[in-house]
């Protein structure tokens, strides 16, 4: 399959063309690079990463231990929050007065076990011990 065409045309190719052309169809689900770009841009901000990160390791946290955890003000974390449930990253679960926050899918679980080990999964905890 040849898919150096239209405004490609005419450029210099160093490598096979087989190469380029592998190159090219990476890059044409735009959706996916779309999700990705978006994926990627939550995790560039140090507080909404280590929020992310000391979630995961938690599992369930509400807002007051996220802020404790993160050295961040409560409000700080409360508005990065509201961010990273708008963007689909993390689910509210209201418990009474408090709510506790979780990752929202199991794609961002294993993409932060790549950024931070994978022993950093998730622990239950067992109030009996």
């Amino acid at each position: 399959m040849h898919l150096v065409r239209g405004d490609r045309e005419g450029r210099r190719i160093i490598d096979d063309n087989h190469v380029v052309c592998a190159a090219i169809a990476a890059v044409t689900d735009q959706p996916a690079l779309d999700h990705w770009v978006d994926v990627f841009a939550l995790l560039g901000d140090p507080t909404r990463l280590a929020l992310l990160v000391s979630i995961h390791r938690a599992g369930r946290i509400c807002v007051s231990d996220l802020a404790t955890a993160t050295g961040s003000k409560e409000a700080t974390v409360s508005q990065a929050l509201r961010l990273l449930r708008r963007r689909g990253a993390v689910v509210a679960d209201r418990d009474g007065r408090l709510v506790r926050y979780t990752l929202a899918s199991d794609e961002l679980a294993a993409l932060l076990d790549r950024v931070v080990g994978e022993e950093s999964t998730a622990v239950e905890t067992n109030p009996a011990s």
